[in-house]
């Protein structure tokens, strides 16, 4: 999910390569699914995923995903914590600049 580039990053737009699933209500950002290749795949996130704290940012939705997507920086990895089957888990995912 990209970034809208706001702030004062000068258009930049992050890439995470969450497909975020925006027909359930769940506290967090359930995945859809990954974009093969992307930071997300590569940190181990999986569909089902539901992704509750993303660089110190509490996620409660995607609203609070986009937030937190404006704070992070590219190339600079961010600790992802998520529940996977109930389980807490924690990865390191490194957004992208999207070309």
């Amino acid at each position: 999910m990209p970034s809208r580039g706001r702030g004062s990053r000068d258009g930049i737009r992050l890439y995470t390569g969450t497909i975020p699933d925006y027909g359930t209500e769940t506290k967090g950002l359930l995945l859809a699914g990954v974009s093969a290749g992307g930071p997300a795949e590569q940190a181990g996130l999986q569909k089902g995923d539901v992704i509750v704290e993303i660089a110190g940012q509490s996620i409660a939705n995607v609203y609070d995903y986009t937030y937190a997507l404006d704070l992070m920086k590219p190339d600079e990895p961010v600790t992802v914590r998520y529940l996977r089957s109930g389980e807490k888990r924690e990865t390191t995912l490194t957004p992208r600049v999207r070309r």
